[in-house]
């Protein structure tokens, strides 16, 4: 048998990268024959700013943005391709919408997930996400799928009908759940966001083996992603002039902050380098919080877009005191040892889940 994953992986995000990557993985290690289909949506490579899209297509100031930040985009979708080629396994035809029905011979069984692949503003409403494409003679299922917010109601029918067809269903975030299960009269499970499958020291064995960002040798906070009303940039700028630290930020534009240093890795062994480093983290990342999460780094976050995946994260892992939206930056400390306890069972109860949905109809390897 022979599983085809469905997800948001030729991209120059790492939150999407190492979702997609550890999702493959982690089906890999439970013994089945897996691999992420090669999807080109047209949405996200225009979302991505990947070197493929044909910049005529642009207005005039997306053009002038891309001219400027395609060095560096080129560099990070090169060295994620490397990181596919190095760890991951990736088809190696691609497919369009118009072709994708061709994985059919090709596959046994589907998973779509993780990232925001059933968010229409992401897609472009692209109904390949919900396996639209996949006959009855194939199983369809769903892991760690996430909407980002309640779809409008002239969606809600067509997307219901489409998940009817699945075996079964797991969303990311709890809320989403149970806005899923009403509409279409089921039970849909929540679970963790793939990354979380793996533990911590898995996820070190691909940082760089030369860290020029090993802790000891530059005292530093790290901002990964800003709020719309700059209190990230703010609060990590105050935290660093307390405890002595420089203030690094993840930032591919041009627009310079005082008292803030630009940085811009390049590939997913800096970046997971970057916060494991790091003395804190202040992030409107949802994959910037999870990986805080994974390393114990202290660290406060922010909602930017889609909210309430943050918050209903933080209150499963009792860190909601560090919404720095709400609370002030104070002296407090994380207590990793229940945080760390919530996380390994979480971990267990999604990747038994996960193992299920393999079991079901059909064996592995």
């Amino acid at each position: 048998m022979k599983i085809g994953i469905l997800t948001f992986h030729d991209t120059t995000n790492f939150g999407s990268t190492l979702q997609a990557f550890a999702l493959e993985y982690a089906i890999y290690r439970l013994n089945y024959n897996c691999e992420i289909i090669n999807y080109q949506c047209e949405s996200i490579i225009h979302r991505e700013f990947l070197p493929k899209f044909v910049f005529w297509k642009m207005g005039w100031k997306q053009m002038i943005l891309w001219v400027l930040l395609m060095p560096v985009q080129k560099k990070k979708h090169k060295n994620i391709n490397k990181f596919f080629e190095n760890y991951g396994k990736v088809s190696k035809k691609s497919y369009t919408k118009e072709t994708i029905k061709d994985t059919l011979d090709q596959y046994d069984k589907f998973i779509v997930g993780s990232d925001l692949v059933w968010n229409p503003g992401i897609t472009g409403s692209d109904i390949t996400y919900f396996l639209s494409f996949v006959d009855k003679k194939r199983k369809k299922y769903a892991f760690s799928s996430s909407i980002g917010e309640k779809w409008k109601e002239d969606k809600e029918e067509e997307f219901a009908e489409y998940l009817k067809g699945f075996e079964r269903i797991a969303v990311r975030e709890k809320d989403s759940a149970e806005y899923i299960s009403k509409l279409i009269g089921r039970k849909v499970d929540w679970v963790a966001d793939p990354t979380m499958l793996l533990e911590a020291d898995e996820w070190r064995k691909y940082q760089l083996k030369k860290d020029k960002f090993r802790r000891g040798k530059i005292k530093f906070v790290l901002v990964y992603f800003t709020d719309n009303k700059g209190k990230v940039l703010k609060d990590a700028k105050a935290y660093a002039e307390k405890y002595g630290c420089k203030v690094y930020m993840i930032h591919y534009g041009i627009k310079k902050y005082s008292q803030i240093k630009n940085i811009k890795p390049t590939s997913v062994e800096e970046f997971l380098s970057l916060i494991d480093n790091a003395e804190c983290v202040f992030t409107a990342s949802y994959h910037g919080m999870l990986f805080s999460l994974y390393f114990n780094k202290e660290f406060w976050f922010y909602n930017r877009n889609y909210c309430t995946r943050m918050v209903s994260l933080s209150e499963a892992f009792n860190v909601a005191h560090r919404n720095g939206e709400l609370m002030g930056i104070d002296n407090s400390k994380i207590r990793w040892a229940e945080v760390n306890n919530k996380i390994n069972k979480f971990r267990k109860y999604s990747l038994d889940i996960l193992e299920e949905m393999l079991q079901q109809h059909g064996k592995n390897l």
